[in-house]
C-alpha cells in the first residue's frame, strides 16, 4: 500500500459564517470528535470519506484521510455545511425585521443546519 500524503485543503468563508464548535457537537451530528485544541480540530465522517477539519477565522482547513485531495472534496463540505448559503447575509436581513432575533444573533453567529 503506498502511503497519500497529508496535504491541507482550505475553504474561505466570511467571518462567522461557519464555527466548528457551534456546530458539530451540538446534537445535529454524531460522527464528530474533537481531536486537537490548538489550532481546534475536528475529525468525523461524511459520506464515505474520514475528513479532519481545523478552524480559522475566515477559512476551514481540511484534508481527507487516505484519499487523494480532489474537488469532490469541496463539494462534499459546500454540501454538508450548506456553504452556498450566507448565514451572514440571512441574519443580517432577518434583524432588520426582528429585535429579539437581532439580539440572539450576536451570540450564536456560525451556526448552520447540517445537510446529511
Amino acid at each position: 500500500w503506498g502511503r497519500i500524503a497529508m496535504e491541507w485543503r482550505k475553504i474561505t468563508l466570511h467571518a462567522g459564517e461557519l464555527i466548528l464548535l457551534d456546530v458539530l457537537p451540538t446534537g445535529q451530528a454524531f460522527r464528530w470528535h474533537k481531536t486537537k485544541e490548538k489550532p481546534e480540530e475536528w475529525t468525523g465522517v461524511i459520506g464515505h470519506r474520514l475528513f479532519t477539519l481545523q478552524q480559522g477565522i475566515d477559512k476551514v482547513l481540511f484534508y481527507v484521510h487516505n484519499v487523494k485531495p480532489s474537488e469532490e472534496d469541496v463539494k462534499i463540505l459546500h454540501d454538508y455545511f450548506q456553504l452556498d448559503i450566507s448565514c451572514v447575509d440571512l441574519i443580517s436581513e432577518w434583524s432588520k425585521r426582528d429585535r429579539v432575533l437581532a439580539e440572539a444573533a450576536t451570540c450564536c453567529t456560525g451556526v448552520r443546519i447540517l445537510n446529511q
